[in-house]
């Protein structure tokens, strides 16, 4: 009689703890399926929930296709495509494509407005203005949508990278550079090798001529950061600091090693010919010229060019030699 009822009452205790367990996040699966590349199937099963959580499954579902690198095409037919990679043992497996269209009622400017309280969906409204914004800088509308929806997404509880340094960006741009100088330092204390915060405070820093600041936090990504991008970039914003600290060997050096150490990011060779112009034109020209047939003599190009010499006979000087 004993173990019967022992049996009866583990058999109660069990049933207690399968019912007490909470049910896997459906949201949390969908995206590990998204983030394997299966995006059939992560549309799929949250499709459901479409009309009890609008805005957290529209959010996940703007996110992944922003995610996918969008074209402008794909922003204005608010139309995506995936391609999802069939796992084979034969090197000429074949893609599945899925596309996945949204309706009048789910575009962005039609739902995120009334998703005040959802992170998920104020993040995917942030991260498609400011995809616009990239297509074209010039409408600060969009940069004003960016900063209002990142802004709603970290209210609302999105506190991750990418929030922080697009909304600190956000700001930036806005000549709001103290308030981006804050949201970049968070952005940085909660993933310590996200250098490019570091080197976006270096410029802000720069902006406001508090060239100290710069060089601190630029020396830090040099110290730290692997990549020569980011190297490079340091060493250019401690050599401009320098340079209007009027401590010319030194800004010369850092000014050059930026150059030297990423030689494909056109800022660093504008930043060293306008440290040379300054005590030898002849040899801006020659480096001038050098930097034209490097990076194609486009009309942006030509006007910086322009830009670094006083004189009209200077600037043709450069353009004759230019390979055309």
């Amino acid at each position: 009689m004993k173990s019967y009822l022992l049996t009866f009452w583990l058999t109660i205790i069990n049933l207690c703890n399968l019912f007490g367990q909470p049910a896997p996040d459906i949201f949390i699966e969908a995206d590990k399926l998204a983030q394997s590349g299966d995006y059939k199937n992560a549309f799929g099963i949250i499709s459901s929930e479409l009309n009890n959580n609008k805005c957290k499954t529209l959010g996940y579902y703007w996110w992944w296709c922003l995610q996918n690198n969008p074209t402008l095409e794909n922003l204005k037919t608010n139309k995506f495509t995936f391609n999802t990679p069939i796992k084979s043992l034969s090197k000429n497996a074949i893609a599945v494509v899925f596309q996945h269209q949204f309706a009048t009622n789910q575009y962005i400017s039609s739902f995120a407005l009334d998703c005040k309280s959802n992170g998920i969906a104020n993040k995917a409204a942030g991260a498609y203005y400011m995809q616009l914004f990239l297509f074209d800088l010039k409408n600060r509308q969009y940069l004003d949508s960016v900063s209002f929806f990142l802004q709603r997404a970290l209210k609302s509880g999105s506190y991750d990278t990418f929030t922080l340094f697009n909304y600190a960006k956000s700001l930036e741009l806005r000549s709001f550079t103290l308030e981006a100088i804050y949201y970049y330092l968070q952005c940085y204390k909660i993933d310590d090798s996200h250098y490019q915060s570091l080197l976006n405070i270096a410029g802000c820093y720069g902006q406001i001529s508090q060239w100290d600041s710069s060089i601190f936090y630029a020396k830090k990504v040099y110290k730290y950061s692997l990549v020569n991008y980011e190297l490079a970039s340091a060493s250019r914003f401690i050599g401009i600091s320098y340079q209007y600290q009027e401590k010319n060997k030194l800004a010369k050096y850092w000014l050059k090693q930026s150059v030297e150490i990423y030689p494909n990011d056109p800022y660093n060779h504008q930043a060293y010919i306008s440290f040379v112009k300054i005590k030898s034109t002849r040899k801006a020209r020659k480096l001038s010229i050098k930097y034209l047939n490097k990076f194609s003599a486009s009309e942006e190009n030509l006007n910086w060019v322009k830009s670094v010499f006083e004189s009209e006979k200077d600037y043709q000087k450069v353009l004759k030699q230019v390979s055309k």
